[in-house]
């Protein structure tokens, strides 16, 4: 099941099912997603799989298309098993932070995952894999969306919390979070302003400046008037995890990057990392008790990011495509 690259993945998108994608010329980070597709097509091939290509809008690549293809297996892009009414033998494949490797599971991704909640005993913390994201990711200034340039910002405050905002319309949020992010928003602003905490809250890069996803977050900063919080935009999320002290959020990809800076994180929502972070969720409102629990262990953090990557496939290349055998091999009869 193969989405068009060059439109949205929204379910209602509407887009014509006949309609012709132009992908040649496709942009960070879906050009990621082009090498990913043709490189495991080839790789099925070449494992002597049958395939067969649905290549549509992601709106039609439905449920229903699904069991019009008497396949022995599906796998599936930006979807859970939940939201695809269940159909068997489907793996689910999910972008990740780190533009490209994407997740690969028969549940999902995040807290809907068969793996979650995340186990890292298996994780080798010598492996070298937590050094090697380090200098590719950070020193390259890659993330899942294009960044500006780092520049050695010096408006920043020399100590202080990084709220980097989600989409509130996100599928993290929406599936895999409990609590209202603005509400959390607010209660730590007020305790940062009433605390003397530096608070520094980025616009998600996605939208333009002054779109109305972004609306609700900044009238929060702006509501409160303080000296101690900021609303910040046009930065590389490298450069604040660089500068802050510890980062608080729902489930953000974002929290994968702060463990690469050696930051605490706090979480208030289900993340793959949240075995490795402060549980905001369940100290909330209690703010002082999750600032007195900020910790980063490093030994632990290398092991995850061992651990995790296993689950990941790398879109160019094909030698780490071997996991997803086992998965299709085990796979029952239809």
């Amino acid at each position: 099941m193969r989405p068009h690259l060059d439109v949205n993945f929204k379910a209602d998108a509407g887009h014509d099912i006949n309609r012709k994608p132009n992908e040649s010329k496709a942009k960070w980070p879906r050009n990621f997603y082009l090498s990913l597709y043709e490189n495991l097509e080839e790789w099925l091939i070449n494992e002597e799989y049958a395939v067969a290509r649905a290549h549509f809008p992601m709106c039609h690549l439905t449920p229903k298309l699904a069991r019009s293809i008497p396949a022995y297996a599906t796998i599936m892009m930006h979807r859970q098993d939940f939201e695809f009414d269940h159909h068997p033998n489907t793996i689910y494949l999910k972008d990740t932070p780190f533009p490209d490797w994407f997740s690969f599971d028969t549940k999902g991704w995040g807290g809907t995952a068969s793996f979650y909640p995340f186990d890292i005993t298996n994780g080798d913390p010598k492996s070298g894999m937590f050094e090697m994201c380090q200098e590719k990711y950070i020193k390259n200034n890659w993330s899942k969306f294009k960044q500006p340039a780092q520049v050695g910002r010096t408006d920043l405050p020399d100590d202080f919390i990084f709220w980097p905002c989600q989409l509130p319309h996100d599928q993290t949020l929406k599936y895999h979070a409990r609590l209202n992010v603005h509400r959390v928003l607010t209660d730590l602003v007020v305790w940062c302003h009433r605390n003397k905490k530096h608070l520094v809250v980025k616009r998600h890069p996605v939208p333009k400046p002054g779109h109305e996803s972004m609306r609700g977050y900044q009238e929060i900063v702006e509501a409160i008037a303080s000296p101690y919080v900021h609303w910040i935009e046009n930065i590389s999320v490298h450069e604040c995890l660089h500068q802050c002290s510890s980062v608080y959020l729902f489930n953000s990809g974002t929290g994968f990057e702060a463990l690469l800076h050696e930051k605490p994180v706090v979480t208030f929502g289900d993340a793959e990392y949240d075995c490795i972070s402060v549980a905001g969720e369940i100290l909330y409102p209690r703010f002082n008790k999750i600032y007195d629990n900020l910790d980063f262990d490093m030994d632990k953090t290398k092991a995850f990011f061992d651990a995790w990557f296993k689950v990941c496939i790398k879109a160019d290349d094909q030698k780490t495509f071997g996991k997803l055998k086992k998965t299709l091999d085990n796979m029952p009869s239809l």
